[in-house]
């Protein structure tokens, strides 16, 4: 999938996550964030991991509960 179409399935995922009641926890609902990142040429997979995780923990930053794409 191109990096659209990886923001918008981790999206759907997130809505999906957060609509859930979960209970016993305190406040009854669980939240995620992702991070995407699509391959550059001649990427090795490492560095695709790393910028992905990059743009999760900036997802985690920012308040989580969001999507972040990674830089191209």
């Amino acid at each position: 999938a191109d990096l659209a179409a990886a923001e918008s399935v981790a999206e759907r995922l997130r809505l999906a996550v957060e609509s859930r009641v979960v209970e016993p926890l305190p406040k009854g609902r669980i939240t995620c964030s992702f991070g995407v990142a699509q391959a550059r040429p001649n990427e090795r997979l490492q560095e695709l991991l790393l910028r992905a995780d990059a743009a999760l923990y900036t997802a985690k930053d920012q308040g989580r509960n969001i999507v972040v794409r990674a830089q191209p």
